[in-house]
């Protein structure tokens, strides 16, 4: 391949022998899952859209923008349609290529295209990875771990290691949304706070 990983939302399943070509060769896959499907499940949806991480990071207008299907842009109409033809095929290619040991990792495409939201995106993905029917580690390691290693970097408890950790309220393994309770997050040893890296949601106007 001459690649280190592999991006992308594929028409339909991925072939044995690329399967087993990205396994040998130990290529990563990255698949492109909030970038296309995150817009048909926020679109028209007043619940999805009611996330309360939303409502933080979003402005009013921009996420009133997705209330209904009827306003969505002509320029994303295509990848909206390629969300819904492909989803349940996309779906079980990421377990399909997990399962024969290729190491799936978490990429949002946030500021991509339609439904991708920064920080919101990430934890969405853990949700699709759940849906595919990855285990609970290996979503997680999609994460975490795993995009670590293919960038060098050696992270863990040990001293030395880089103090980057994010604290939960619940258990992230019994179920995706858990990621979302966050009690702390620490960065290169020091406490961040969270508050203060809100956005500011009043600036500017938005022209949909």
């Amino acid at each position: 391949f001459g690649a280190s990983v592999i991006h992308g939302f594929p028409p339909g399943p991925v072939p044995d022998d690329v399967v087993e070509q990205m396994r040998g060769k130990q290529v990563a896959f990255a698949p492109a899952l909030t970038a296309y499907l995150e817009l048909d499940r926020l679109l028209g949806h007043e619940q999805a859209l009611e996330d309360p991480l939303l409502e933080l990071t979003v402005r009013p207008d921009v996420l009133a923008s997705y209330r209904s299907e009827q306003e969505l842009w002509s320029e994303f109409r295509p990848d909206l349609e390629l969300a819904r033809q492909r989803r349940d095929s996309m779906l079980q290619s990421v377990l399909r290529l997990s399962q024969a040991g290729v190491r799936i990792l978490a990429t949002t495409d946030s500021g991509f295209g339609p439904g991708t939201f920064q920080g919101y995106s990430s934890h969405a993905l853990q949700s699709w990875y759940e849906r595919a029917g990855l285990d609970a580690w290996t979503r997680l390691a999609a994460a975490t771990t795993w995009p670590a290693s293919l960038l060098g970097r050696h992270v863990g408890f040990t001293a030395g290691d880089a103090a980057d950790f994010v604290a939960l309220e619940h258990n992230p393994l019994d179920h995706a949304e858990n990621t979302r309770r966050i009690a702390w997050v620490m960065r290169r040893g020091t406490l961040v706070d969270r508050v203060a890296l809100l956005p500011d949601l009043t600036r500017g106007d938005y022209l949909p």
